[in-house]
């Protein structure tokens, strides 16, 4: 077998990971309204068809009204966590293979900032065998809840 089949930058395996990283960051950036999991035209449509059903059965007066608050509420959060990103806006938390830094350059030539502090010691920390199991890249603005040697 050849050297080179245990590497990760072969030419099919540069576009793959170009296509897969790419995709989510327009997932997350210029399709985000579209991204969530549930958008808010279906949010309305469940609801709608609920409160129908509702009324038509008679098991409530007025469900639409008892609901409205809460509907408003709903979206008053959905805003604020889907709202508008760009590349720059997003936190990743970047779960490292054998060769990191390949999906890192595309992450950052596609415009997902990395904490090169944070960075750099995770690349320090590759050295030593016994972190390597949990070892993850934090990128800006995420810290790990177990907070880690890494992050």
């Amino acid at each position: 077998m050849n050297p080179s089949d245990h590497t990760y930058d072969q030419p099919e395996k540069e576009r793959a990971r170009w296509l897969a990283l790419c995709h989510a960051v327009e997932c997350l950036t210029t399709h985000r309204q579209q991204s969530s999991v549930i958008t808010l035209n279906q949010f309305d449509a469940a609801i709608k068809y609920a409160c129908d059903l509702i009324e038509r059965t008679g098991q409530r007066p007025y469900p639409h009204e008892q609901v409205k608050d809460a509907a408003a509420r709903f979206k008053q959060l959905h805003e604020s966590r889907v709202g508008k990103k760009s590349a720059k806006d997003l936190t990743v938390l970047f779960l490292a293979g054998p060769n990191p830094m390949n999906d890192l350059r595309v992450l950052t030539e596609l415009g997902v900032r990395a904490g090169h502090e944070k960075v750099s010691n995770f690349l320090r920390n590759l050295a030593r065998p016994a972190r390597l199991e949990r070892a993850t890249l934090c990128l800006e603005g995420f810290q790990s809840p177990a907070k880690s040697a890494i992050c």
